[in-house]
């Protein structure tokens, strides 16, 4: 059936890795071809308004969105561009790939209504896994360059558009395909988070980011399995990737100054390193951030209990609405070629980048 092939998800892995890959080369062409990005962009928002039902108003709304896709990448440099645009890319082939499944994406992926309330338990989750994951990167960092600190730096000047092309794009795209096409297409739910957060890692391409990314999906698809909501994870997800955001843009105002600068018998919380400058271990920041690291992931576990009580009381005020359910289609999962190939080719990237590029 059409909706086993497109919707399985060992597909939407090589899938998602054929585009980044493609999709990576084929922006950074046409970025230096004069208004290349442009166009590119309006084909994009084109491809989209023959995936939604095609009705004039929602060829108004592509035509918008291609308007202030222009707009943000008119403040970014060339890199963020092709950042942008590849996130822009991937957004849509995620609706493609819905409509061809027969599934309605949001519905598919797990996209339910939060309350006002949820949004205090989830910022502050977000501040403590910006606690841990800076953590688990300064340790990271021992062994593996860190190449994403140099590109991010150019968005400074721009938080409007930094906070689109880093945190918000990025967010929605990774979370639909990652926490949503992968994690519910599978009936194992311990193989779901665990996989999901493998390929997730992967996908990065580089060793430094594939440490943290892999902590963190854990707690993302943790946050879906408990909840049943993806909508939870896309904002925490978002808020987490806000918060380096505002640090960079930030970086001359006091209150973030002195946010970066709070320590702990020498371990900078928000700004973890565990080397000094010449490269040598600090054995005391290395042990201090490992305890904040562990209280800040129980924390974070804590409110999420919190939060998925939140949830459920929630849907339980929903019975009796009227609801559209949508079709789910779940595997028992076994890895195949599509599988292999794709954790090859994230591997390979990430080996060119480490020690030849």
């Amino acid at each position: 059936m059409m909706e086993k092939s497109v919707l399985n998800p060992n597909q939407i892995w090589i899938f998602v890795v054929l585009v980044h890959i493609a999709g990576s080369v084929m922006v950074s062409l046409m970025g230096v071809i004069p208004l290349g990005t442009a166009v590119l962009s309006g084909v994009i928002c084109f491809f989209a308004g023959n995936i939604i039902e095609r009705k004039p108003k929602n060829y108004l709304l592509c035509i918008l969105c291609w308007i202030l896709s222009l707009l943000i990448m008119n403040a970014l440099d060339r890199e963020m561009q092709a950042s942008f645009l590849l996130n822009e890319l991937l957004f849509v082939c995620a609706v493609w790939i819905g409509k061809r499944g027969y599934v309605k994406t949001e519905a598919y992926c797990g996209l339910k209504k939060i309350s006002v309330k949820m949004l205090v338990p989830i910022i502050c989750i977000a501040v403590l896994l910006f606690i841990m994951a800076g953590y688990v990167n300064a340790c990271s960092m021992i062994v593996f360059q860190n190449y994403v600190t140099s590109s991010i730096e150019t968005i400074k000047n721009v938080p409007l558009a930094g906070l689109a092309v880093a945190a918000i794009a990025p967010a929605v795209v990774e979370e639909l395909y990652f926490r949503g096409f992968i994690y519910r297409g599978m009936n194992n739910k311990l193989q779901a988070v665990l996989l999901s957060s493998l390929l997730f890692a992967l996908l990065h391409m580089n060793f430094n980011q594939m440490c943290y990314a892999f902590v963190m999906g854990l707690f993302f698809a943790a946050v879906v399995c408990v909840t049943d909501n993806l909508t939870i994870s896309i904002l925490l997800h978002m808020i987490f990737n806000s918060f380096t955001v505002f640090s960079i843009c930030f970086e001359n105002s006091p209150i973030v100054q002195k946010i970066m600068a709070f320590q702990l018998n020498g371990y900078r919380i928000f700004q973890s390193v565990v080397m000094d400058s010449q490269g040598n271990i600090h054995p005391e920041w290395l042990f201090t951030g490992g305890i904040i690291a562990l209280f800040s992931l129980a924390g974070a576990a804590g409110l999420l209990i919190l939060l998925s009580k939140m949830q459920k009381k929630m849907m339980e005020r929903s019975i009796g609405e009227l609801t559209k359910e949508t079709k789910m289609v779940s595997f028992v999962w076994k890895p195949d070629l599509k599988f292999y190939v794709g954790c090859a080719i994230c591997l390979l990237v990430a080996v060119l980048y480490e020690f030849f590029l």
